[in-house]
């Protein structure tokens, strides 16, 4: 299992800046936006800068990109970032996991499609293709259903949204916050280790990465480790009892409470030598 951080909240350094940067504080893997991706492998000399810091630091790259929304994402635009993706992979084969939120207007509808695109394009490189926080609905799960039994296809779960689901605290009628088999036990109202193990075990398929932060249960607020009704120690004995071996990315925001710079950089970095202590006293230590 590595230990990632999602960097496109530090925007007072550039990607391969922060990249170098936060390798230099202990983190295994690192995520980028896709947004910011694309914009890399546009420029070749970008693109050519990103792979060489890859290199040098031994970072695992994952990027979460997001799938079409209607109007506010074409499919043209999604088709032509994904291939600017893929040529960067040809190139330099350092993309890990390619994941990407589902907009709420096409959750019970078209994503398949768009899945089935990405899984196509990238076929034959290494990189991996996740969907956050999707199936978790006779919909959705029947969008996925073609995927089955595909070695490159998973999942990647938000700690933070099974939270608010496991709680009850979330809008009932959105999917993505709505309790569910899929990201609850029923009765809803328990968010331990056994309600987050219940979870993990509905999956049909593999979890290629985690997703983690905290909050209050109602909403995503995006708070550091110890920081709301999460218990990260709680976490961690549930990827220890599922035995999960991939990505844990933390998806806390310094800049959603108020910190940034030098600031932000400290406190996102308290949390991380948190996450690590549970770790090791969970007999999970880190890579």
């Amino acid at each position: 299992m590595k230990t990632g951080l999602a960097i496109w909240h530090y925007p007072q350094r550039t990607l391969a800046e922060n990249i170098a940067f936060f390798a230099g504080h202990g983190f295994e893997s690192l995520s980028s936006i896709g947004s910011v991706m694309v914009k890399h492998c546009l420029k070749e000399a970008a693109g050519e800068q990103l792979a060489a810091v890859l290199r040098q630091t031994g970072i695992e790259l994952t990027v979460h990109h997001k799938l079409p929304d209607l109007d506010k994402y074409s499919d043209a635009e999604f088709y032509r970032d994904i291939c600017l993706m893929r040529t960067w992979q040809e190139q330099h084969g350092l993309l890990s996991i390619l994941s990407f939120d589902v907009p709420q207007s096409i959750r019970d509808r078209q994503a398949g499609a768009y899945i089935d695109f990405v899984l196509r394009a990238f076929e034959g490189t290494a990189t991996r293709v996740a969907v956050e926080d999707y199936g978790l609905n006779d919909a959705e799960r029947a969008q996925l259903a073609p995927f089955e039994g595909n070695p490159r296809f998973g999942l990647l779960i938000d700690i933070g949204h099974m939270n608010i689901r496991l709680s009850g605290g979330g809008n009932p009628l959105r999917t993505l916050f709505a309790p569910s088999g899929e990201g609850a036990p029923r009765p809803v109202g328990d968010n331990g280790y056994e309600a987050f193990c219940h979870a993990f075990a509905c999956k049909t398929f593999p979890i290629f990465e985690i997703h983690l932060h905290n909050n209050d249960g109602k909403l995503d607020l995006h708070n550091f480790l110890e920081c709301g009704t999460v218990q990260a120690a709680d976490i961690a004995r549930t990827l220890r009892t599922v035995g999960y071996d991939g990505v844990v990315t933390i998806e806390s925001v310094p800049g959603c409470h108020g910190l940034q710079g030098d600031v932000g950089d400290e406190r996102i970095l308290q949390t991380y030598a948190y996450w690590k202590e549970i770790l090791l006293r969970e007999g999970l230590t880190p890579v």
